[in-house]
């Protein structure tokens, strides 16, 4: 193996002969490329098992829902040890690695669409104007707390779907909105509701999870809309079980979590004509990794991911966030805008889309 002379005098500055410097710039050069070589491999793999095995498999499903960023540190480490042994063809490979765990692995969006400009909201939307949908999660409040009116103020969108939004079921006016809510979800909508059905969820409760699912059929402009919010059970209990070396525990969330988002969506098929403008959002507690994700919503779009830029968290913790609430539409929507906005007072933060309708 040829050992450029540059490496050989770095290492023979520090007081080796001549011929042990050549010897250890070359093995130098062999640690660089197995470094490398691993963590290139350990990328390919780790993307693999994240796009193909989250929700399957335990293992895969922890990399989901973890911390997704530790994957970039070995990389930072050998980028500057394959460009300071004149490894090139090893730097390329590490930066190639590193822009794939920085974006399709961390999951960044860089989307600059703007297919329709984005309006202001407003109480008299124009048909096939533009309209602003936000779904939040806000974290067991009562529908009447005053933290609620202050929250959809800031949002300002023109329907709003907040989970875990308690207290007495309520249909009618509240806060300038059109209001129903039950099950822990309120719908708000500044168009006129025309019907609204949500299902009993009693079934996904004795299972401990959430199968919470609201359908309301909203009056745009003289043409009717189709608007689903839904909060899914959450990943929290088999994570819990892995701490105490229960895997089963894991795979049992996983079944329950599966079934859960296959309900929902028979549900919201039955519910809503084939064609009909829909817009599904809420707290789905999936990334969109995940292959439940993928069989029961895959065939919608996701906003974020068509006109949004950035990671887009709306879960945080103290060392990562991940992006678990979503808003879908079909194909009868553009998107011009959306954004992740302030979440105070919650552990997630909401998410707000400018879509148009098509026609």
């Amino acid at each position: 193996m040829a050992v450029d002379g540059a490496t050989v005098a770095r290492v023979a500055r520090v007081g080796y002969s001549p011929a042990v410097a050549k010897s250890l710039a070359g093995r130098m050069r062999i640690a660089v490329a197995v470094l490398c070589g691993l963590y290139v491999v350990g990328t390919v793999v780790a993307v693999g098992l994240l796009f193909v095995l989250a929700d399957v498999h335990w293992a895969p499903t922890v990399l989901a829902f973890g911390p997704r960023w530790p994957l970039l540190v070995p990389g930072l480490l050998c980028l500057p040890l394959a460009l300071a042994t004149r490894r090139w063809k090893w730097a390329i490979a590490t930066g190639a690695a590193l822009l794939a765990t920085a974006g399709p692995y961390m999951g960044f969006a860089a989307s600059w669409a703007a297919a329709a400009p984005s309006a202001d909201a407003s109480d008299d939307v124009p048909a096939g104007g533009a309209l602003r949908f936000a779904t939040f999660n806000l974290q067991g409040r009562d529908v009447l707390e005053p933290y609620v009116a202050q929250k959809l103020k800031a949002l300002d969108a023109d329907v709003v779907a907040l989970t875990e939004c308690e207290g007495e079921q309520h249909r009618g006016d509240l806060a300038g909105y059109h209001t129903v809510n039950i099950y822990g979800l309120c719908l708000f909508s500044r168009l006129p509701v025309l019907a609204s059905h949500a299902r009993d969820p009693k079934d996904a409760w004795a299972r401990e999870g959430s199968g919470v699912v609201l359908h309301a059929e909203l009056d745009h402009g003289g043409t009717p809309i189709h608007v689903v919010g839904l909060h899914l059970a959450t990943v929290r209990g088999g994570l819990t079980s892995l701490r105490y070396g229960e895997i089963e525990g894991m795979n049992e969330n996983i079944e329950l979590r599966r079934w859960e988002s296959e309900v929902v969506r028979g549900y919201v098929d039955a519910q809503v004509p084939p064609g009909a403008p829909l817009v599904v959002l809420g707290d789905f507690n999936l990334p969109v990794e995940s292959e439940i994700f993928r069989r029961s919503w895959g065939d919608l779009s996701d906003t974020w991911r068509r006109c949004g830029l950035g990671y887009g968290h709306t879960k945080r913790t103290r060392w990562f966030g991940v992006r678990i609430d979503h808003v879908l539409t079909n194909d009868a929507w553009r998107c011009s805008d959306i954004e992740v906005g302030d979440g105070r007072g919650s552990d997630h933060d909401p998410v707000i889309a400018t879509l148009t309708r098509d026609g």
